[in-house]
């Protein structure tokens, strides 16, 4: 085997599993948890590593084909196993200041989740506001509205607790942003931890919603919302996003990598599907292919009201649905 076809097989193996688990998960057969293959990426480095080392002919290539199949198998059992599965103990202890809605505890030298909630109220009606979420290996869910506050929040989290920044852009209009802090953490023992960010936001607004994380998880409930802007960027991610009526000429914008995006819209809504991706499996039934390789609902082009989602992902699966 030359060293040609050697970085073939490999990358095969890894195209394979990826695209292999990928459709288990679209088909309901397997549910997986891409947070929990985040927390063992450094099987990543010792196989790119080990293929570096070892010779390009004879019982490196088998060596490397060996090793690089069993990474593959780890990751893909880490991945079916929820908060992944650990089979070391440590006796690290962690120390962080107490803070205003942020709790620490120590416990027989485990690392404890950090819990904490913020909120902002609403000061003043807000015609426009955006909500940037920015994290990894975290599990995010937008669900009920909230009147209470412009924004709610609860996390749960060993990495660190999260932070809001919030500024105004005039005076109907405000930004925020919803991010994991910098912690520091000298123990790799998260049994029995969630890591987990609830969200609620007020419904009056007509929001614009971005989330940018490397690898976790997301299930974003918009129905009840006006989003007039969807904006997913994630690596190795499972999300879920169920969208209300449209706000005018809403947005829906998807870069992935190796992700499972489902996206459901509703059946009166008029849609079209924008698709630049080689390695990407499609679902969208109810619409109809147009000669430019776009994908509409019937009467797009008459509506007013509508959406327009552009997916772009490497291996990625992405689902439309109309419900």
């Amino acid at each position: 085997m030359n060293h040609m076809n050697k970085e073939r097989i490999v990358w095969g193996v890894i195209l394979l599993a990826a695209g292999l688990v990928l459709l288990l998960q679209n088909m309901g057969i397997i549910n997986f948890y891409w947070s929990s293959v985040f927390r063992l990426w450094p099987v990543i480095l010792i196989a790119v590593g080990l293929n570096m080392l070892m010779p390009k002919n004879g019982a490196g290539s088998v060596v490397t084909l060996v090793v690089s199949v069993a990474a593959v198998a780890l990751l893909a059992y880490a991945g079916t196993q929820r908060g992944g599965f650990k089979w070391w103990d440590s006796n690290f202890q962690w120390e962080r200041s107490s803070r205003e809605g942020v709790r620490t505890e120590r416990q027989r030298g485990r690392v404890s989740a950090i819990k904490n909630r913020i909120t902002h109220e609403v000061d003043r009606p807000l015609n426009t506001a955006s909500l940037n979420i920015k994290g990894g290996a975290v599990e995010y869910e937008i669900d009920e509205p909230t009147r209470d506050y412009l924004f709610w929040a609860e996390s749960e989290s060993v990495f660190g607790p999260h932070v809001l920044e919030y500024s105004e852009i005039d005076s109907v209009s405000a930004s925020l942003v919803y991010r994991m802090s910098e912690g520091r953490i000298n123990s790799w023992n998260f049994e029995g931890d969630e890591n987990e960010a609830k969200i609620r936001l007020h419904p009056d607004p007509i929001w614009s919603i971005a989330l940018e994380m490397g690898a976790g998880e997301a299930d974003f409930d918009l129905r009840k919302y006006q989003v007039s802007r969807l904006e997913l960027e994630c690596g190795a991610a499972s999300v879920k996003a169920k969208m209300g009526a449209p706000v005018g000429h809403s947005e829906i914008r998807v870069q992935s990598g190796a992700a499972s995006i489902e996206i459901e819209v509703p059946r009166s809504a008029a849609c079209q599907i924008m698709v630049t991706s080689a390695l990407s499996s499609r679902n969208f039934q109810g619409f109809h292919k147009q000669s430019d390789g776009t994908f509409v609902t019937p009467g797009f082009e008459d509506s007013g009201d509508r959406y327009t989602i552009r997916l772009e992902g490497g291996i990625s699966s992405f689902t439309v649905s109309r419900k």
